[in-house]
């Protein structure tokens, strides 16, 4: 589970040390809060056979790479560094399956 699929380099990183301490590529359900096609793309480059689940998949990456229109530094407002609404996290997705070839079940 990450919360943000913006490039995928994290997710690609952490899936080759799993995939190399032994873990099968079939046995990994990853698992994002929002992402975006680029970050998507990234991953089935990498990984073709991984399921990928999202709740939301937003347009793009800006020019900074981060995901449009986004949740701005889930980091910060996680841990609370935000002041304002903007520590409210919407409560109203649903995990759904996004891009995958077969059923999750």
């Amino acid at each position: 589970m990450d919360p943000m699929l913006a490039t995928g380099g994290s997710a690609i990183m952490a899936l080759k040390e799993l995939t190399a301490r032994g873990l099968a590529v079939d046995q990994i359900i990853a698992v994002f809060l929002v992402g975006c096609p680029e970050g998507v793309a990234n991953l089935q480059r990498e990984f073709p056979d991984l399921k990928i689940v999202l709740a939301e998949l937003d347009s793009h990456l800006n020019e900074k790479s981060y995901i449009c229109p986004g949740l701005g530094d889930f980091g910060d407002r996680v841990l609370h560094r935000l002041s304002g609404p903007a520590n409210i996290l919407p409560c109203n997705v649903m995990i759904v399956p996004l891009l995958a070839n077969e059923s999750l079940s």
